[in-house]
């Protein structure tokens, strides 16, 4: 059984006086003897680098900011630092300790580090707000009273997934570890409570009632006939919507997180345009701030190749055009390829839709004719930890348009993979995109095409 829980040792994670007795976790570690996966992490290191784009960690954070009592409470601290072991590349949690006494050894020792732990979670930024990126499937339009349904939302990318999942499983670098299970296997025969810590949070809406997923501020539409066939014809049954979220922690000790919808826009977009449909702003939290993304853009596709774009932005809307080039080979060099798209943008994640040649698929599946264009939707989000003078990395998830099934009445979505690229100095050469023009209908198009007028009625 581990032997921390006395007064003294509770008292001694806290004190002052401990913060110099170590200085790194393998100092802290250095008398105790083994193989454990355990000894081979830094946990100061960890808890540094931890990425508060996970929305998980940033609530785990903010929980500790706003109640600091529990770091004096072992059974969560204990449940902490495995937590932390299980964010490493390559920990293994099945040999976390090689014996009893090795385990008792380390979190005896590992109190220590609770001051410095306890520091790097206080002076950790944390950004109040969070963009998630929808795809909006729309129904049939109503002539009757002009309304038109939004159906299947679908949330795009790590933001809503980890609200509605009891805990994140591993870490945002691909760990599959799941800390919740590890504290719990590891803990066994000990007076440890892993249910001390919170491995998730409940969600509530603005009143504090719970609810499953974050508020979608949009509903049915009340739209024109003229402005439906505009929005049908130029865009399809597809819109998309980015909207922006800020989170409260409880102060109150319960694993809860509140979630408020800030602001948000409802648009539509096509390879060449973009078109804004609905705009949302919270009466008292609104505070609109968009990424600028008028720096040249490169995304790398891997096997599939790479592009370079060029954006013009408007408020929350850009389009641009650039090159394409496709994977070099052991016969001939990438072949390059014009493209054009369109995009909107949050205050932390953006969604581009592109129109370009056929992606060649590395498994062999999904082929299309050569010269065929494909219709690649990316839902991005800026590493704003990771920028530098130079450039700002993003990263994301690529979804090829799929085909409308009409008896499901909704989209099929095509293959979908991972990208990564950046936003570069703006003194690196780009395309010029076209002036944008404005088309035949009331609503707030931005083109880099001339558009076709509205038909009459």
């Amino acid at each position: 059984m581990l032997r921390f829980f006395t007064a003294s040792l509770r008292s001694a994670c806290l004190g002052a006086a401990m913060a110099g007795l170590i200085g790194t976790t393998a100092t802290a570690q250095s008398t105790t003897q083994g193989q454990g996966a355990a000894l081979s992490v830094d946990l100061l290191e960890e808890a540094r680098t931890l990425s508060m784009r996970n929305f998980y960690a940033r609530s785990l954070y903010s929980y500790i900011r706003n109640n600091p009592a529990v770091m004096n409470n072992p059974h969560f601290y204990v449940s902490f630092l495995i937590y932390l072991m299980s964010q490493a590349d390559d920990f293994d949690c099945g040999r976390i300790f090689s014996s009893e006494f090795e385990r008792n050894d380390y979190f005896t020792q590992a109190f220590q580090l609770a001051p410095q732990l306890t520091e790097i979670v206080q002076n950790t930024r944390i950004t109040e707000r969070f963009d998630i990126p929808f795809i909006v499937d729309t129904g049939r339009y109503n002539f009757n009273n002009g309304r038109l349904e939004l159906t299947n939302r679908r949330a795009v990318g790590a933001g809503s997934g980890a609200l509605r999942r009891a805990a994140t499983a591993g870490s945002a670098r691909g760990n599959r570890t799941d800390p919740q299970t590890c504290a719990r296997n590891s803990l066994k025969g000990t007076a440890v409570r892993s249910d001390e810590f919170p491995w998730g949070f409940a969600v509530a809406h603005v009143g504090g009632n719970a609810r499953g997923e974050p508020a979608f501020p949009f509903e049915a539409l009340q739209l024109s006939q003229a402005d439906a066939r505009t929005l049908f014809e130029r865009f399809g049954r597809q819109l998309y919507a980015i909207i922006s979220y800020q989170v409260q922690v409880a102060t109150d000790g319960r694993a809860q997180v509140q979630i408020t919808a800030t602001d948000g826009q409802l648009f539509g977009l096509s390879n060449d345009a973009v078109v804004r449909v609905r705009t949302f702003a919270h009466p008292t939290l609104s505070q609109a701030n968009y990424l600028d993304v008028t720096n040249p853009l490169r995304i790398d596709l891997g096997a599939r190749g790479s592009m370079q774009v060029a954006l013009e932005q408007q408020g929350f809307r850009a389009v641009g055009k650039g090159v394409y080039t496709g994977s070099a080979n052991n016969f001939a060099a990438g072949a390059q390829y014009p493209i054009v798209g369109s995009g909107a943008v949050g205050n932390s994640a953006f969604i581009l839709r592109i129109a370009t040649p056929y992606l060649s698929d590395p498994e062999q599946r999904n082929r299309a004719p050569v010269g065929q264009e494909r219709y690649v939707t990316f839902f991005g989000n800026i590493d704003f930890e990771g920028i530098t003078a130079v450039e700002a990395p993003v990263s994301g998830t690529a979804i090829v348009l799929g085909e409308f099934d009409a008896q499901a009445d909704k989209f099929k979505d095509g293959p979908k993979f991972g990208f990564r690229g950046a936003f570069r100095d703006k003194n690196a050469p780009a395309p010029t995109p076209a002036a944008p023009v404005t088309p035949g209908s009331s609503l707030d198009v931005l083109s880099n095409q001339p558009a076709a007028p509205a038909p009459s009625e």
